[in-house]
């Protein structure tokens, strides 16, 4: 765990590379391994964009229940705002 903490750490520390980027970061809400607050810290990272957000999925663990998701959103698409 210690190394996907660190990982996403790295992530934020360069978040100015991607402060134009669009995406979302899909988490699962019962994940046990990356807490939502990484995700949160890597979003507010970004400054004052509006082309990155994150999605909580309810339900889904670290590794568990994403097959289902994409199945059922396979159109979800980043955009800006």
């Amino acid at each position: 765990a210690n190394s996907e903490l660190s990982s996403n750490y790295m992530r934020a520390l360069h978040a100015s590379i991607l402060s134009n980027a669009c995406f979302i970061d899909c988490i699962g809400a019962k994940d046990e391994i990356v807490p939502s607050w990484i995700s949160k810290a890597f979003i507010d990272a970004l400054g004052e964009t509006t082309c990155a957000r994150m999605i909580k999925v309810t339900g889904n663990g670290h590794t568990t229940g994403w097959v289902d998701f994409w199945k059922a959103n396979t159109k979800v698409q980043p955009r800006c705002r």
